[in-house]
């Protein structure tokens, strides 16, 4: 190879080199490989990295008019994973969220609060930024929402006055039962295309993310990535519209 490289095309690159000269073995995700190609005569007259399972992010920007090529080169970049996370709950959104927003007037950080008051009688304010990882004062405002449509109440809790437990009305529940009923059928329809074992293996490896140390804390992301639990046990008061803070990304709330 070393005496190859004399036949006008430099020399070959080292580990080191490699690791200095391009972005490509540091955007590559799966390990790097050389390919080379040589002619009859022993010179060499191509020379590439490839990685060995996935190809690595283009560095050249893709000019096309077709969406979906778009979306699939994405969806095969260097944030696959992050970008495809991102695009499912996006796309459900559209669909599922603005479907009950319109028919019930009922925001999804309103009826996800509500379908965790109905899940747990009793539960306190603050457990609701657990299940759901949203900013306080968009919990708060859900909560007032509810509060305000006669959904839930709230009840001193018997240990601490200043505390209080949230509770379904049966309004509330009956809604819920109606929102769920259709939640379940739009569940169907979107997990279709998976047949019976890649359902569980999906709801298996959401199961360990969620689990995992890094979903709600962060090393890179520190000032952005971090538990949202705060006491609200005192009440909600502010009952101003929740839909100043909508669900739009990676997570459930903005």
């Amino acid at each position: 190879m070393e005496k190859a490289s004399n036949c006008g095309m430099g020399p070959s690159l080292s580990d080191q080199d490699l690791s200095k000269s391009g972005r490509m073995t540091q955007q590559t995700r799966a390990p790097a490989v050389m390919r080379v190609t040589i002619d009859p005569s022993g010179c060499i007259v191509q020379r590439s990295i490839v990685a060995s399972t996935r190809r690595p992010w283009q560095e050249e920007p893709m000019q096309t008019d077709d969406p979906d090529a778009m979306l699939a080169q994405l969806l095969d970049s260097d944030l696959s994973e992050l970008l495809s996370i991102s695009y499912v709950v996006l796309a459900n959104n559209q669909v599922t969220n603005r479907h009950i927003e319109r028919v019930h007037d009922m925001p999804v950080q309103c009826w996800s609060a509500l379908l965790a008051t109905v899940s747990f009688p009793g539960t306190r304010a603050r457990d609701l930024l657990h299940l759901f990882p949203r900013p306080q004062n968009t919990v708060s405002r859900a909560l007032a929402l509810l509060e305000g449509r006669g959904l839930i109440e709230q009840r001193p809790c018997p240990q601490d006055a200043r505390a209080k437990r949230l509770y379904p009305t049966p309004d509330g529940s009956d809604l819920l039962a109606t929102i769920r009923q259709t939640a379940r059928l739009r569940q169907d329809e979107m997990f279709g295309v998976l047949d019976p074992r890649e359902r569980a293996t999906l709801l298996a490896l959401c199961r360990k993310i969620a689990a995992g140390p890094r979903l709600v804390t962060s090393q890179v992301m520190p000032d952005q990535a971090r538990r949202t639990g705060m006491p609200l046990d005192a009440g909600v008061s502010d009952a101003r519209s929740p839909r100043d803070s909508g669900d739009s990304g990676f997570s459930s709330g903005k």
